[in-house]
């Protein structure tokens, strides 16, 4: 138990990067033994003040104070001496090294000069016991699951007794048992007197677990106060500007080609996929849903040949004509969304515009054929900037630096250019805010007016129903079921359930 008293305030915070003003003026509060819900769309700002706690940035302007004094953060190392952890969205393990070499790399306890080895286990094992996992502190990272990973994230923080520890969406890769266990670590933290900021754009995971919720708009804050005054309508309509309840969010029509433009037949790969067989229609959203390790992402990786197949048949059928074709070559009319944005989707170091136009750069070449027009690429990056609302201070603006959701409009602004006929999207609302949900499935649907034809895997099931014409249902690398486009959440989850039930292809 943290008996020591603990309140941390910042004072009127401003924070600028080259054309963009992060923050603005924002005072933020947080005392020990509170859980306080930190929410914003991408680009609010929120990842911004938070960073700077941890010491990644420091504030242009503005004043941190604990218990009443003022303090600097000058680095992440800074913040932890001064009781500040933070969890990060992204796993940073080093998946080589064993759990106790994760959780200690920054302060490994020695003996006469020596790595204390004996002494390290000690100290994981208590850590690990206290959040509640079972794994040995000798465990490689790499042969442990995501959740796991997460857990050790959290762990690592613990090790140098944080009385403030920062989760930036820490759900975001676990399945539901995984976030009910992550959901009682952290109401243990409040019970022992640590105050918690979790930073989440999943509106329905903080009712019940915080007790205080702020929201950030523009760098700014719009609202806070007690979680329990805080409906989430009201959260809605303080995250957008306007009411939530009026926003324009089209649905789909539901109208649907007969025209077949993808057949996949019988296709394996051992240990992983089974025996698959689907079709996609011209204008059609086809969702797969199925829980982690269902054998989704699988799929896709292994349909435009990102991963190896062992047997089966996949045709593309264009104007009626049914021709027979390999992963790779699939690849080449595919707009492909990987689950992973940051280290598959994007060239992290690299401008926007870049980013935008990798894919289509043959429609980019001058009359000699062999350079690239600059001004004529520059236009059309222009064009999708402007048609796709992506918030950049200019083209040549980092990648890295754009919010999730402008991130993940990056990538679809990409495939809009190279305009294929078929799109695989995996996961493609995954950690973006409602706002930018809103206007990635609007995106969608415009796609499929056009006549493209979508395969779309979500994790998150609310977000695919009332949006996909028909649904697939997959469980260890089968797909068990299929329902049209009136499917409820309670049939999609009972037919992946029962499935892994019964044990089948196991």
């Amino acid at each position: 138990m943290n008996n020591s008293h603990f309140k941390l305030s910042m004072q009127n915070i401003v924070k600028e990067f080259p054309g963009v003003k992060a923050l603005d003026k924002v005072n933020f509060e947080i005392e020990q033994g509170k859980i306080m819900a930190l929410i914003g769309a991408n680009g609010a700002g929120k990842s911004t003040l938070m960073n700077i706690l941890g010491g990644i940035h420091q504030q242009d302007t503005g004043e941190i104070l604990i218990n009443g004094k003022i303090i600097t953060i000058k680095d992440p190392l800074d913040a932890s001496k001064k009781g500040i952890a933070f969890v990060h969205q992204e796993l940073t393990a080093l998946s080589k090294l064993r759990i106790m070499d994760n959780m200690l790399i920054n302060d490994y306890p020695t003996k006469l000069g020596l790595i204390d080895d004996s002494e390290a286990k000690v100290i994981c094992k208590k850590i690990l016991k206290r959040i509640g996992s079972d794994l040995a502190p000798e465990d490689l990272m790499e042969d442990i699951g995501p959740g796991d990973q997460q857990m050790i994230e959290i762990a690592r923080a613990l090790v140098h007794k944080p009385k403030l520890i920062l989760f930036d969406e820490p759900t975001s890769s676990l399945s539901k048992k995984e976030k009910d266990n992550l959901f009682k670590v952290i109401k243990k933290l409040r019970e022992d007197g640590v105050a918690v900021v979790y930073i989440t754009h999943l509106l329905d995971e903080i009712y019940g677990l915080c007790d205080e919720v702020m929201v950030m708009r523009n760098g700014r804050v719009v609202s806070s106060g007690l979680i329990d005054e805080f409906p989430k309508d009201r959260i809605i309509c303080d995250l957008s500007g306007e009411d939530g309840r009026k926003k324009n969010v089209t649905k789909k029509s539901f109208i649907v080609k007969d025209d077949v433009v993808l057949v996949v037949e019988d296709l394996n790969r051992s240990g992983i996929l089974h025996d698959i067989n689907l079709s996609l229609n011209k204008g059609e959203v086809l969702g797969i849903w199925g829980l982690m390790g269902s054998g989704r992402t699988e799929l896709v990786r292994a349909l435009v040949g990102l991963d190896p197949i062992e047997s089966g048949t996949i045709y593309s059928i264009c104007d009626g004509h049914k021709k027979q074709i390999a992963p790779h070559d699939l690849r080449q009319l595919v707009g492909l969304v990987t689950e992973d944005r940051r280290n598959e989707g994007l060239f992290q170091p690299m401008t926007v515009a870049i980013n935008l136009s990798i894919a289509n750069l043959k429609a980019f070449l001058g009359k000699s054929g062999v350079f690239i027009d600059r001004k004529k690429e520059k236009n059309e990056v222009e064009k999708t900037i402007k048609k796709l609302n992506i918030v950049v201070s200019s083209q040549s603006q980092q990648v890295r630096t754009l919010s999730g959701g402008n991130q993940q409009k990056v990538i679809l602004g990409r495939w809009l250019q190279r305009n294929p006929e078929l799109f695989f999207l995996d996961e493609p609302i995954k950690g973006i805010d409602v706002n930018a949900k809103a206007e990635v499935k609007n995106i969608i649907h415009e796609l499929t007016i056009s006549g493209k034809s979508i395969l779309i895997i979500s994790s998150e099931i609310e977000e695919l129903l009332g949006f996909c014409d028909r649904y697939l249902v997959m469980n260890r690398g089968s797909i068990t079921a299929e329902f049209p486009h009136t499917a409820t959440k309670e049939q999609l989850m009972e037919a992946s359930l029962s499935a892994r039930e019964k044990g089948i292809m196991q």
